[in-house]
């Protein structure tokens, strides 16, 4: 997990966002198939998403929307057990597939 919060997309070339996004997923699921995946996690792959691709804030408008949800929506699953909260978090679009999926369009 600490591999997903310290993964920052400009240490990959051109800042490749896709590539970035690919080898989070990849994290994603080890973690998730081992239901150890933490959903606060999300929120250091929305921030390190932002931070990507320099001081343009025409593309970071959708992603400050889902920044928004997804920290009020992290406080209500935070006593849920595993599976609940990451229905309720794919039910909203707030999984972290989703929320790659909304930063790449």
């Amino acid at each position: 997990m600490d591999q997903m919060k310290e993964r920052k997309v400009s240490s990959y070339g051109a800042q490749n966002i896709e590539l970035a996004a690919s080898d989070w997923i990849t994290n994603y699921k080890e973690l998730h198939g081992a239901s150890m995946y933490n959903p606060n996690t999300t929120m250091y792959v929305v921030n390190a998403r932002m931070e990507a691709g320099g001081s343009s804030e025409d593309f970071r408008y959708k992603i400050w929307n889902v920044k928004d949800q997804l920290e009020t929506e992290l406080q209500e699953v935070r006593y849920m057990d595993y599976q609940a909260a990451h229905q309720h978090l794919v039910k909203k679009n707030l999984d972290l597939k989703s929320i790659l999926r909304t930063a790449k369009d």
